[in-house]
């Protein structure tokens, strides 16, 4: 079966996480992940909560879980992108500079400004991550 080799930014690890898929299997849309500083907004629970008493729950119960599992995570990610901004697109900048330090280091030494840029984008990642 052929394969296809992903490098991934290693953003604050220091490890490049790789990854090998088959190239013909569609795992579908990106799970669901639920991000620290969501919690650090005090509005956070309130709303979630109003967001869950508000959710329609006709049928069984089983039902009523899906329906309210959906309208949070719709709910979530507006309210993410209002509140925080989209973080995907404030992480990649640092993460490709990062990545592009890290290959010219391979290649010579980093100079003090390189490094210290380098640290700066790494701090910018951590504080995004938490």
């Amino acid at each position: 079966m052929p394969a296809l080799l992903v490098k991934n930014n290693r953003s604050v690890s220091d490890h490049v996480p790789i990854l090998l898929l088959p190239k013909d299997v569609d795992w579908g849309p990106r799970p669901f992940k639920v991000l620290n500083y969501w919690f650090s907004s005090s509005d956070c629970m309130r709303k979630l909560k109003e967001v869950c008493q508000n959710a329609p729950w006709h049928g069984d119960v089983g039902y009523s879980l899906l329906v309210k599992l959906k309208t949070k995570k719709a709910f979530l990610k507006r309210w993410n992108r209002e509140e925080f901004g989209n973080i995907d697109t404030k992480m990649e900048n640092p993460e490709k500079l990062v990545d592009e330090l890290d290959t010219l280091g391979i290649a010579r030494e980093l100079n003090v400004t390189e490094l210290d840029l380098k640290r700066r984008c790494q701090a910018e990642l951590w504080k995004a991550l938490l």
